[in-house]
């Protein structure tokens, strides 16, 4: 009977185990996927459908190549990718990055007739 016990938890924190996004912030939806390449790196760039500022970036992760570039920090990359993606100027002060290594952030975007 201790066995089962121990089985049917252990299956239940394997059920836990989903790494997808959206389930995390559960109401948001994230649409107008950007891939861009910023150090030889691959990043999948998202805006959340309500709110156009909000931006999400994931990082591909290179096969699990522990000997790949880049030498800079990864908060560095998504910042620095995230503008290339949308031409918009990334509010340092709103970036984070939750424990599935993904970056959100909001951005600042002039409007044409300012440029």
């Amino acid at each position: 009977m201790k066995k089962m016990v121990i089985l049917a938890v252990a299956l239940g924190v394997a059920g836990c185990a989903d790494t997808n996004p959206n389930m995390l912030l559960k109401g948001k939806t994230w649409g107008n996927d950007v891939q861009t390449t910023y150090m030889s790196r691959t990043w999948q760039i998202s805006r959340n459908s309500e709110n156009v500022n909000s931006i999400r970036a994931i990082q591909d992760n290179n096969n699990l190549n522990p000997f790949g570039r880049p030498a800079m920090r990864k908060s560095i990359q998504a910042t620095r990718a995230i503008e290339q993606a949308t031409g918009c100027k990334v509010e340092r002060d709103t970036l984070y990055k939750n424990v599935s290594d993904v970056f959100y952030a909001d951005v600042a975007c002039k409007n044409k007739s300012e440029s």
